[in-house]
């Protein structure tokens, strides 16, 4: 019984030990130093302190984690010149010092904290203005919303109104409040702001004059003298003119834009971080980042977070579950990490196996009715059950990476002469591609002569009539394969010879000749799509197990068309370092899941034989 207590007691004390370290946050330094470990639900900067948030209520620390305010109060706006904006009993806001005296009273319904120029903002009675450290009210009632001050400028909204406007610290309008649905705190002087009617983005000068004309749909803060905005589906770089230094290029990019030179940007769904030139400086690999301050940035990578200098390099190494960017307090630099549990150590050895999610998504084709008749269910629920759901791992091998320069060529890599003998870039072969799965040979297919049933058996015309048909299409929707392979690898060669020629004039005749083959491409690989597809909804025959092998190939197929896309996208910048890199990567995922799909389809002729010998 004791022994039964004392295991009980060792689980509940693991329990609590668990919990509290889930709650255990780090005050950091750039070096990579813990000034001190903090039990809290959450820490959030609050000016000259720290606010931390156990339970339902809210304190304040210093960056040693020493109690300046205990966790008493409803709500804490922040801490500034030693005076702290809370929420008190009576459920009204005013601002305190430490020892709980109320120099300001608790009369407000809403506050903000004080800014660098000693001003908040609060609320009463509906409406917005704005006092100084005495309580002496400076800018009189006036606003329905307004925003602390920052950079000597509060965004404001009158009443009864969705437009916003911009005043200085005496209430002057910088910007008029009948214009624009959303405004940006000036950064680099420059203010975006989004216009009514429209509802697009541009961006005006420190005075409030427009300088670059509403025409984005999304935009970044200048920094630098350069933003990133974006006009269709892609941001771009542009400068204080509103021209394009860097092609629309990137999927997304943080509101912060440039700071140190730098800025956060999503490339296929990984972020990096470029130069104002749009020149990639640290590679596109994390799983989320946070804009550059003071010469480090937080960044996440297999869900962990660590800190990176401008080089790309870990000064605090990945390890906590949450982390903020790095920001001055008392003389210091800090940043507020949550603690997370360590990650196991990976060997050198170690290969991940397995599907990548983006990778199997349907995604939209070029013609929408057969594009929605993929996303309608394809298959019978009864064979789904007859035959279970099983889980299928796709080993991924390592292509080779697009040629930059004069680089020697594997004597031992056998590939299939492309038009004009140019040489392919590809480990695999056009219309072949490597063996995988379960190690069946590619471009074996099974003899359309049948030998399915005995000559006396009077099913045996019908058997064969549906095998030959079966194979002709799995044999078309091949060939189709084939010939997309062999155009996209012909663009790829015209791209690299006018990259290597570093003539823009060459790289322009190339780009006609490539955008052509890329068109082919496409067409081909658009109609294995569509042969794929009907061949899976009306099979001529079927066998045990058929189904399965055409849900495996469709999200493969799909994938690698979005490949192919991707690539076409970035054919025409290609000259550039980054587009040309990215359309080769691109293309080497197509060609990866083209080898999927065609062992798939391999699996499926050796089925057709199976089911007709047996």
């Amino acid at each position: 019984m004791l022994k039964v207590l004392n295991l009980a007691t060792l689980i509940m004390l693991l329990f609590v030990h668990t919990a509290t370290a889930q709650n255990g946050w780090f005050v950091v330094t750039p070096q990579g130093d813990r000034l001190a470990w903090i039990e809290a639900d959450e820490l959030i900067p609050a000016g000259d302190l720290i606010k931390v948030k156990k339970g339902s209520k809210y304190g304040l620390v210093d960056q040693n984690g020493n109690y300046k305010i205990k966790a008493k109060y409803k709500d804490i706006k922040g801490y500034s010149n030693g005076l702290a904006c809370v929420k008190a009993s009576n459920g009204k806001y005013g601002f305190t010092t430490e020892k709980g005296f109320f120099p300001i009273e608790a009369i407000y319904s809403d506050a903000t904290n004080f800014s660098e120029e000693g001003i908040a903002a609060v609320s009463n009675r509906g409406e917005w203005g704005y006092i100084d450290r005495l309580g002496k009210l400076l800018i009189d009632y006036t606003y329905a919303d307004a925003t602390p001050f920052k950079n000597g400028h509060s965004i404001v909204r009158r009443t009864m109104s969705k437009t916003v406007g911009m005043i200085d610290t005496r209430g002057r309008l910088v910007v008029p409040a009948d214009k624009y649905l959303q405004l940006y705190f000036p950064k680099d002087g420059m203010i975006a702001a989004r216009k009514l009617g429209s509802g697009k983005w541009g961006f005006l000068n420190a005075s409030g004059k427009l300088a670059i004309e509403p025409q984005y749909s999304k935009v970044t803060s200048f920094g630098d003298g350069h933003a990133l905005a974006k006009k269709d589906v892609r941001y771009a770089v542009i400068d204080k003119q509103g021209r394009e230094v860097a092609p629309a290029m990137f999927e997304d990019a943080k509101v912060e834009g440039y700071n140190d030179g730098l800025a956060a940007a999503m490339y296929e769904g990984k972020w990096g971080f470029i130069n104002t030139k749009g020149e990639v400086v640290v590679d596109f690999q994390f799983d989320d980042v946070q804009s550059f301050a003071y010469g480090k940035a937080a960044v996440m990578m297999d869900g962990y977070w660590g800190y990176i200098d401008t080089y790309g390099e870990f000064v605090v190494l990945p390890e906590f579950e949450k982390a903020g960017s790095f920001y001055p307090m008392s003389g210091r630099l800090i940043a507020l990490a949550k603690e997370g549990d360590m990650p196991p150590p990976m060997e050198e050895d170690d290969e991940e196996v397995g599907l990548i999610d983006d990778e199997a998504e349907i995604v939209d084709e070029v013609n929408e009715n057969w594009q929605e008749e993929l996303e309608e269910e394809q298959y019978e629920e009864e064979e789904e059950e007859m035959y279970g759901e099983e889980e299928v791992a796709v080993e991924l091998e390592e292509s080779p990476k697009p040629q930059w320069g004069n680089e020697e060529k594997d004597d031992d890599e056998e590939y299939e002469e492309p038009p004009k003998e140019r040489p392919s870039i590809f480990s695999s072969r056009p219309g072949k591609g490597k063996g995988k799965g379960k190690g069946k040979g590619k471009g074996k297919r099974p003899s359309t002569n049948t030998t399915a049933a005995p000559a006396n058996n009077p099913a045996s015309g019908n058997s064969s009539r549906a095998e030959f048909k079966f194979v002709k299409a799995l044999h078309d929707i091949e060939e189709s394969i084939n010939d997309s392979r062999l155009a996209y690898t012909s663009s790829l060669i015209y791209i690299n010879e006018g990259h290597e020629s570093g003539d823009i004039a060459t790289f322009s005749r190339n780009a006609k000749s490539a955008r052509a083959d890329m068109n082919k491409a496409l067409d081909a690989m658009e109609k294995a799509a569509r042969d794929l597809d009907k061949l899976a909804k009306n099979p001529p025959m079927n066998c045990l197990g058929m189904n399965k092998l055409f849900k495996t190939a469709m999200p493969d197929m799909m994938s690698a068309r979005k490949s192919l896309q991707a690539a076409s996208e970035h054919l025409d910048e290609a000259f550039s370092r980054v587009s040309h890199k990215s359309m080769g990567t691109s293309l080497e995922r197509t060609s990866s899941k083209l080898n999927e799909t065609e062992e798939t389809l391999t699996e499926l002729h050796n089925l057709v034989e199976r089911c007709l010998t047996e």
